[in-house]
């Protein structure tokens, strides 16, 4: 099976506004005191967030690669549905990658768990909506 570029393109779009509601409206508050956010006076946080462009750059190139990563195990390796296979890459590598950059970054001990479930949960649901949206276009 061919990669359809459109599917990639379509996913890759849908995981970084999924993203962007994950770490906004729908767990930004959370986010922001686990990582002293919301300790800056509101200038300092005007200031780091209009400096985010390059960062939010930086993660749309990254869900370009998680959306082609995806299209292409279904390609290659498409004897399993693209759900089994989006499970398989969430467990064995999403969720064990994010659990260790969590334990061994400087987050404070009591937000780990917190952090951890913030953004394990982000990419599961991010794969899902990924595997939905290329298994309808390919």
């Amino acid at each position: 099976m061919e990669i359809n570029i459109w599917a990639v393109v379509a996913a890759t779009v849908a995981m970084y506004v999924l993203g962007a509601l994950w770490f906004g409206p729908l767990f930004g508050k959370q986010w922001g005191r686990i990582h002293g956010f919301d300790k800056l006076d509101k200038a300092t946080q005007e200031k780091m967030m209009k400096a985010m462009g390059p960062t939010y750059a930086l993660e749309a190139g990254m869900t370009v690669l998680r959306a082609w990563g995806l299209a292409y195990a279904y390609a290659n390796f498409g004897q399993e549905s693209i759900y089994t296979l989006g499970l398989m890459l969430w467990l064995f590598f999403f969720l064990p990658v994010t659990i260790s950059s969590v334990v061994w970054s400087s987050t404070a001990p009591q937000w780990q768990m917190s952090q951890i479930a913030i953004m394990v949960s982000n990419s599961l649901v991010s794969i899902m909506l990924g595997a939905w949206i290329i298994q309808a276009m390919m």
